[in-house]
């Protein structure tokens, strides 16, 4: 293997990975794939997930969350505090992931990267921030306004 070169890990591996780096009490810089979280985390950005340490994440945090079986591992934001858990969603999903229970939570996004820069907006753009684009999202708000944003792109190519 090259110096610096880039381990390939399935989705189940990651989880895996990052469930071993959590109980340890460490967090695991990663890349992730997808565009769930578009526009504020991207395909191929670098996250840095921490444990949660006891605390409860917050409406507006970004979680990496292990759902379905078999279980895959997602990075959405929690939308609500429900009976039971929390309400996740990706920014860019039509439909939340459900509640999702305290054992189903892996850890919490601390840092996002691309192209080697901090991205701020919408992780670490504090409570408010946070919480701000958690009611967006939940409103469907942020679905619309990325079609809105895809759309003279749509009629160009067409």
């Amino acid at each position: 293997m090259e110096p610096d070169a880039d381990l390939a890990l399935s989705n189940a591996g990651q989880l895996g990975l990052l469930r071993a780096f959590v109980q340890r009490g460490a967090a695991l810089r990663t890349s992730v794939r997808g565009a769930s979280m578009s526009p504020f985390i991207r395909d191929r950005d670098v996250l840095t997930v921490a444990p949660l340490n006891g605390r409860e994440p917050r409406v507006g945090d970004v979680v990496a969350v292990a759902v379905g079986h078999p279980e895959r591992l997602v990075i959405h934001r929690v939308v609500a505090c429900r009976p039971g858990g929390w309400l996740v969603r990706g920014d860019a999903c039509r439909r939340a992931d459900g509640v999702v229970a305290p054992a189903d939570l892996v850890g919490r996004v601390v840092r996002a990267e691309r192209r080697g820069r901090e991205v701020r907006v919408g992780i670490a753009a504090g409570a408010a921030g946070g919480a701000l684009v958690a009611a967006l999202s939940r409103s469907g708000v942020l679905v619309l306004g990325r079609a809105l944003w895809r759309l003279p792109r749509r009629v160009a190519r067409r």
